[in-house]
């Protein structure tokens, strides 16, 4: 919505066009990539020596950052910097004082060449080049550009205060990478902490407010938390002064028996916690002890040689009696990988997908499963029932979703080799060599017609060539060629099976998309990210910024606000953001836009309220509506997420103006593969451009209480984590049309027109539109259930609501459909005016019904 107070000035050489606000729901995305031209330089494969240069954000020079080389080449010749150490995936190196690193490019030849670059009081670099699944040009020198960072740091104390050493703290770290790659991509590394508990990090991206970190420890819970970099930021001199404490987790015990109920030694019991794997092994009586687990539910996996794997749910919580397992013979899978000629392919990846509505490969201790010399996977300690994995042969074409099933006769699955296509990319009219441009391959997925472009595989061609291969197709692969000064040009459909293709792109001239982004005070926007976004992209916002997960050619503003696309064949969005403002707009492949000025950004803030307490570390999630698609182009995306202060205040900066709703995100449930969440207590708000929207949210209402059970003869296991309660407000429908009781069906929509504008019509229509209105900003609550089937839902005002309950089947993760509901449940209720501030009221004992049930 544009500010009412400013008129919007968008220049186009043939037609004005109207900027409007792009607001819609939060969906899934991937990755973003710059659409930049490739410098020209020449290659290190050609000159024989690769150099790289690490400079901080004002070009200095940064020495002694550390590099750590990727590739399977272990061993290198360094003409400046040095090497330190040979690790797991490469090798460490240091640059030299003046920031260089420079090595001589090995005889044999490399698949890939991958850089990860540290310094302390910079942010993470990664830059990265494929050389088998794309031809990509490695040159023989690069620079990289490090962002400024900053550091954090704490110290770990537990219950007593006494420091916690050798924990480890993974902080949640992106990378800034090269030109080109805008692929979501975060560091794995973990800092330990040293005797007195304290632990550093120095790579935090300056702009970061807030750095979420996991700390595990083998004596203590896993804990993740959120810290705010203003309470922990440390200078690079600084000790570490603020503490957190860690807490023993619960402890979960049982045994482990054969189907004759003897004891069975050895077997591992596992578990998987927020992506951190607890296991422990049963002694000689078959028992185990697994300790630090944390409160809520969990999946308990159990294997051991020769028995089948079993798998428990429990709600775990203190004092809780004993789990039992009791195993049953395995089963074995046999599986044989061979090309077309019989020949086997050794180290085929077994990968698994899903076993009982998880992957739970990692519990199962089948990460890293792969066929043997002759090509065969055995495994005899298989379970009963199906698991789906996918056989990824060498250099072969991905066999996705197969089922395999213990004890059936040896599965034998026949490569297709890996699709390579050979591309030549040359001038429509000379035949000459294109030297510079974009490749960006795509899919089509059955069923949609738009390919879906996978602008994070995108890559750089040069002098008139490309490779590209690809092991797994869902759909038919298409490949985009963008070069500065032609139109694009897209290839024919291509099927996974088609092993070798040959193209040929004969590219036409075309003009290049140039313009200026102004800033809302009329100023050069310099520095603005600007998305150009064509049919079958996605682009996505979080917190007023372009996430990792835009699916759409990207690239920045220069000093003077100016921004540069290749040409585009048909209609495109461009949407642009930066610290001042947001703009939007679609522009015709005929039209030539001048200028884009921004509108302003709003900002919502605020206190919350849970009832008469403060909304301590809740979250808030603010959403922009939604509008309809543009000739199908698409719609960005925009989200925000706040956690609540230990004061219940939360500000929303880069806000984009017009109508939103903001509310609680209430975790109905977590599994090892992620967490579900529902929205609730929204609130329709209007941001201006410009301007704070104060709110104060929650504290007022009444808090709706009940207890959840099932019903007497109900036989299936009922975990609470696994259901999800509602409110609802109750609409009553709108007045029906009074057509005359004789007119005929072809006469109906003629007859509604003439009465629409009498006054009976003119009163239809008010009220339809008052229900209409009613329906957008229904009030809606959810909350979570107890493991005892306890539920609360607070700051509900009166109203006719309908509660409702939807159970799932235990067991069933968080890929929850109408084929896993077990149980529902709708319950009416009326909420009178009140008196009082925060009543509550008691719906007493709610029985559910099974599903199905009439």
């Amino acid at each position: 919505m544009r500010n009412p107070t400013k008129p919007r000035r968008l220049l186009f050489a043939k037609n004005l066009f109207r900027l409007a606000s792009l607001i819609t729901a939060l969906g899934l995305a991937i990755a973003a990539a710059v659409a930049q031209e490739p410098s020209v330089s020449r290659s290190a494969m050609e000159v024989g020596v690769f150099e790289l240069r690490v400079v901080g954000p004002k070009g200095e020079e940064v020495p002694h950052a550390i590099v750590e080389i990727r590739s399977k080449i272990k061993s290198w010749e360094f003409l400046a910097g040095e090497q330190t150490r040979v690790a797991t995936y490469g090798v460490f190196a240091k640059t030299d004082e003046r920031g260089r690193l420079a090595f001589k490019m090995p005889a044999d030849s490399m698949d890939y060449l991958n850089l990860s670059i540290e310094a302390r009081g910079y942010g993470l670099f990664w830059a990265a080049w494929s050389f088998a699944q794309k031809s990509e040009k490695l040159p023989d020198s690069y620079t990289a550009h490090l962002d400024a960072g900053q550091s954090v740091g704490g110290i770990l104390v537990d219950a007593d205060g006494k420091p916690v050493a050798n924990a480890q703290v993974h902080p949640s770290i992106e990378y800034k990478k090269r030109e080109g790659d805008l692929s979501q991509l975060g560091s794995g590394k973990s800092y330990k902490t040293d005797a007195e508990g304290k632990w550093r990090v120095d790579t935090i991206p300056v702009q970061e407010t807030t750095v979420r970190v996991q700390i595990t420890h083998p004596d203590f819970m896993t804990t993740a938390l959120t810290l705010p970099t203003s309470e922990y930021g440390l200078t690079l001199d600084q000790a570490p002064y603020r503490t957190n404490s860690l807490e023993r987790g619960l402890t979960v015990a049982g045994t482990v028996v054969d189907p004759n109920n003897a004891p069975i030694a050895g077997a591992t019991v596992r578990a998987e916690i927020q992506n951190n794997l607890l296991e422990a092994d049963t002694d000689n009586t078959g028992r185990f002890v697994l300790k630090n687990c944390q409160p809520g539910t969990i999946e308990l996996v159990v294997t051991a040689p020769k028995f089948a794997p079993d798998l428990q749910t429990i709600s775990l919580r203190e004092s809780m009696p004993d789990i039992h397992f009791q195993l049953e013979p395995g089963k074995t899978i046999r599986v044989r990988v061979t090309n077309k000629d019989g020949q086997p392919i050794a180290k085929s990846r077994i990968f698994f997908q899903d076993w009982r509505g998880e992957s739970h490969a990692r519990e199962l201790g089948k990460m890293l499963t792969y066929t043997n010399d002759q090509g065969v996977w055995e495994w005899d300690s298989a379970p009963a029932d199906a698991i789906v994995a996918d056989i990824c042969p060498v250099n072969g074409m991905q066999i996705p979703n197969q089922t395999l099933l213990g004890g059936a006769e040896e599965y034998h699955f026949i490569a297709t080799p890996q699709l390579k296509v050979t591309g030549r990319v040359v001038d429509a009219e000379s035949e000459s060599p294109i030297t510079n441009f974009r490749v960006v391959p795509g899919i089509r997925w059955p069923g949609r017609e738009e390919p879906f472009w996978q602008i994070h595989d995108s890559f750089d061609g040069a002098d008139g060539t490309f490779t590209y291969s690809d092991s797994r197709l869902d759909g038919k692969l298409l490949m985009r060629i963008e070069a500065s000064g032609y139109a694009p040009l897209v290839s024919r459909d291509i099927a996974w099976d088609e092993e070798a293709v040959l193209l040929k792109y004969p590219l036409r001239k075309a003009t290049d998309i140039r313009f200026r982004v102004l800033s809302p005070d009329g100023t050069p926007a310099q520095g603005a990210s600007v998305v150009l976004a064509i049919a079958g992209s996605q682009v996505m916002l979080h917190n007023g910024d372009f996430t990792s997960q835009t699916y759409a050619n990207r690239s920045f503003t220069d000093a003077e606000g100016r921004v540069t696309f290749r040409p585009q064949a048909n209609a495109f969005k461009l949407f642009v953001v930066d610290a001042s403002g947001y703009g939007e707009v679609t522009v015709q492949p005929d039209q030539s836009l001048l200028e884009l000025q921004l509108d302003a950004w709003g900002q919502v803030a605020g206190k919350l309220r849970v009832g008469q307490e403060l909304g301590v570390d809740a979250d808030l999630v603010l959403y922009c509506e939604s509008r309809a698609e543009d000739d199908g182009l698409p719609n960005a995306m925009h989200q925000y997420s706040q956690r609540v202060d230990k004061n219940g205040d939360f500000t929303f900066a880069r806000v984009l103006p017009g109508p939103a709703r903001i509310g609680r995100q209430v975790i109905t449930h977590r599994s090892q593969s992620g967490y579900r969440t529902t929205f609730s207590h929204a609130v329709p708000i209007l941001v201006t451009a410009g301007e704070t929207l104060d709110l104060q949210l929650g504290g007022s209402g009444a808090a709706i209480k009940g207890t959840l059970t099932a019903p007497a003869n109900f036989k299936e296991p009922v975990d609470w984590k696994f259901a999800l309660v509602e409110i609802d407000e109750v609409i009553g429908q709108p007045p029906p049309i009074p057509f005359p009781a004789d007119i005929a069906a072809n006469d109906k929509g003629h007859w509604f027109q003439k009465w629409l504008i009498t006054p009976p019509g003119i009163e239809w229509k008010a009220a339809t539109d008052l229900y209409q209105d009613r329906v957008t900003n229904r009030k809606h609550f959810a909350g979570k259930i107890e493991d005892t089937g306890h539920f609360q839902i607070d700051d509900v005002p009166p109203g006719n609501y309908e509660l409702t309950l939807v159970l799932h089947q235990s067991g069933t993760g968080t890929h929850f459909d109408r084929n896993t509901i077990v149980g529902i449940l709708n319950f009416p209720f009326q909420l009178p005016p009140f008196s009082q501030n925060n009543p509550i009221v008691d719906l007493g004992e709610l029985t559910f019904e099974p599903a199905g049930k009439k």
